[in-house]
């Protein structure tokens, strides 16, 4: 009886490695893509608190809060922009990043958010990045995957002040 089941185990290594090894790279590359996604939003989230402070001061001392546009949406890029490529630093190239920044200025009314439709009161400043993030060992099945993260900003009045 022993004769016959002799390789029984060898056999069933050998059929097994495969499988094992498949589940091995979706576990690291899921890591690759939680870390990624965190790298992302960290990013996104600094670039909406950098832009929402090019208030305009000649406006806030008269006790409007304004946000200059142009200095707010390309404060929230260089600060998006270099947060990216700190977070993403060992995991992918940023170059081929996607970076777009929408300053809101209800002023007396409100104004509806590009992205989410939702009504905003206060000015915001709104940051949507997409990064392409290529996989290692199952590159295979999902060659490049694209992880994508958005902040919003708002400067508000504090009562009391």
């Amino acid at each position: 009886m022993r004769q016959c089941e002799r390789g029984a185990i060898a056999v069933t290594v050998v059929l097994l490695l495969p499988v094992f090894l498949v589940v091995l790279g979706l576990v690291a590359d899921a890591g690759y893509l939680f870390i990624a996604r965190r790298g992302v939003q960290v990013a996104a989230d600094m670039g909406a608190l950098a832009g929402v402070q090019a208030l305009d001061l000649d406006l806030l001392a008269t006790g409007e809060i304004h946000l200059i546009d142009s200095a707010a949406k390309q404060t929230a890029l260089a600060y998006a922009q270099e947060n990216l490529t700190v977070q993403l630093a060992d995991i992918t190239e940023t170059n081929q990043a996607s970076i777009s920044v929408h300053v809101y200025n209800p002023g007396e009314g409100t104004v509806r958010h590009q992205q989410t439709g939702r009504l905003l009161v206060d000015p915001t400043v709104a940051v949507s990045i997409s990064v392409p993030i290529r996989l290692h060992f199952t590159g295979w099945i999902w060659p490049e995957v694209t992880i994508s993260a958005r902040a919003d900003a708002s400067v508000m009045e504090r009562e009391g002040f």
